[in-house]
């Protein structure tokens, strides 16, 4: 019977799961010398889920060099329900580009979050796995040229087919679809790998192209690469749908010609369309056409409708200063995984000095940013990946300092050296940040609304 350390225990967390997925391993192989090794290292699994993630991939590879054939299917039946999990995840890409890589981005819940480190794991393990191949290869053409072999690809490819070992993580490796891989990277906001493993797809099928064009847009789009997006647009044969046009408009900033194809849309009555015109009106700094569309869309509308226009009116809300349109009952912590949301909460418990609310909403809203960190940390370019949940970090440090520095006291007017402290600060970190409209802007209306509103 096939057993899944994945779908072992429902309520399990990430650390458990790749403590349990190290001990299901360790008792897979058979070689003394290492089984003795791996098995010393249980006891600091179950403790450290830093060891476990170390070791992870160690162990996938023993099993694959000395494991039973039963074994490495097992292997392989949890990398894929692992990635098939990842794949029924929330497109990021339903949503614009900027707010899809920034503000108003439905980030993870606690599910999703487990989701993505394990997906993020499956991709250190096959990281792992090429590299251990590209060594065992250059030891391999080493060996060779020691020789003198005089056709050394053909003596190469004689070489890898005898070591059984190498041959054995070499189809493991390869039975992994890139295009499944580039999905998963996909929905866990790995975009660069993403792009990576589409390009390695492509190549070993051309004839998908074509219909891969608009989905390599997004990718490149939510990399910020715009001339790849203009240069696959250039590569499509047949005119783009309303979709893909929408789309390569809001990836060059034209929201007012977005806005144009949304208004002349054959779905113009959907919810979808609605939020394509509310999201446009905000990106062209019109919160309060934002507001009046969302209102309107949302009116006579079914509750889940509703639910997904209430984000941007609340985002429209906070940034026009309207606090009477943020619900009471939407605290912001069962609603944490919408930026939107938990924002509005938060900067409205500032204005109505709610300090109750305001700590929760602020703990709930840091884990959920938190949480963003610790899966993209996990591979390279952590930083850049990273990012936007540091300027949302930033966002809340700063409401923070200013709610402590300035705020919240009772019968006590902020003195004039605290608030230059903290404006002081501010200038600081924003010579500091990325010079980019993408994060800058954000940052700037926060601070804009802060200091007319509550200062």
């Amino acid at each position: 019977m096939m057993f899944y350390a994945y779908r072992h225990d429902p309520g399990m967390t990430y650390a458990e799961w790749t403590a349990t997925w190290c001990i299901r391993l360790s008792t897979m192989i058979t070689e003394r010398s290492s089984k003795a090794i791996f098995l010393a290292c249980r006891a600091a699994c179950r403790k450290d889920v830093n060891v476990a993630q170390f070791v992870l991939p160690h162990l996938v590879c023993e099993v694959l060099t000395s494991g039973k054939r039963t074994c490495i299917d097992e292997v392989t039946a949890e990398l894929d329900d692992i990635l098939s999990r990842t794949e029924a995840l929330e497109e990021p890409g339903s949503q614009s580009l900027r707010a899809r890589i920034s503000w108003t981005m439905d980030e993870a819940s606690a599910v999703e979050d487990f989701d993505r480190l394990a997906t993020q794991t499956v991709f250190a393990v096959l990281d792992y796995l090429t590299k251990w191949m590209r060594e065992k290869q250059n030891a391999m053409i080493v060996a060779l040229q020691r020789q003198n072999s005089r056709n050394s690809s053909e003596a190469l490819a004689a070489a890898k087919s005898k070591d059984k070992a190498y041959t054995a993580v070499e189809t493991f490796v390869e039975s992994v679809s890139q295009k499944r891989l580039a999905t998963a990277s996909y929905h866990c906001q790995a975009y660069a790998r993403s792009l990576l493993h589409w390009e390695r797809h492509i190549s070993a099928n051309p004839e998908e192209l074509q219909s891969a064009v608009f989905t390599l847009q997004q990718v490149c789009g939510t990399l910020q690469e715009q001339d790849l997006v203009v240069g696959f647009a250039a590569a499509r044969k047949g005119e783009p749908s309303e979709k893909e046009l929408i789309y390569q408009h809001e990836i060059a900033g034209e929201y007012a010609d977005a806005l144009a194809c949304y208004e002349r849309s054959s779905d113009k009555d959907t919810v979808e369309n609605a939020k394509g015109k509310v999201r446009c009106y905000l990106e062209m700094a019109m919160p309060g056409s934002a507001m009046t569309h969302a209102k309107g869309a949302a009116a006579g509308t079914d509750p889940k409708a509703e639910q997904q226009l209430k984000k941007y009116r609340y985002e429209a809300a906070w940034q026009l200063a309207q606090w009477e349109e943020v619900d009471e009952k939407d605290d912001g912590v069962h609603a944490a995984k919408d930026w939107g949301v938990t924002l509005a909460g938060l900067l409205k418990s500032v204005k109505v000095r709610d300090a109750a609310t305001f700590e929760k909403v602020l703990a709930s809203a840091l884990r959920a940013e938190v949480g963003g960190v610790t899966a993209a940390a996990m591979e390279q370019g952590a930083y850049e990946r990273s990012y936007h949940h540091i300027v949302k970090l930033q966002i809340l440090d700063e409401i923070k300092d200013m709610v402590d520095g300035v705020l919240f006291k009772e019968d006590e007017l902020p003195s004039a050296e605290a608030v230059e402290i903290m404006l002081n600060a501010w200038r600081d970190r924003s010579r500091m940040c990325i010079f980019s409209p993408m994060f800058q802007e954000p940052v700037i209306k926060v601070r804009d609304l802060r200091g007319s509103s509550f200062l």
